[in-house]
């Protein structure tokens, strides 16, 4: 789990593999998120921990107020 939030946290984002054929990218913070983003926590498995925070996700803004 520590390996991968290091990863993050060293690069500022990196894009993972989370399953057959599919990636996401994570990100040490809203910094790296494009403007009308924001930043939503994210969990992933790991070796040792079921639900390790790794950083968070990029998320679309929603005009919906």
């Amino acid at each position: 789990c520590g390996a991968n939030r290091q990863l993050v946290m060293r690069d500022g984002a990196v894009v993972l593999d989370t399953g057959p054929q599919t990636y996401a990218r994570f990100v040490r913070s809203g910094a790296e998120c494009l403007v009308d983003q924001f930043p939503e926590p994210a969990w992933v498995p790991s070796s040792n921990n079921p639900q390790c925070f790794i950083g968070y996700r990029c998320k679309d803004g929603s005009d919906d107020f």
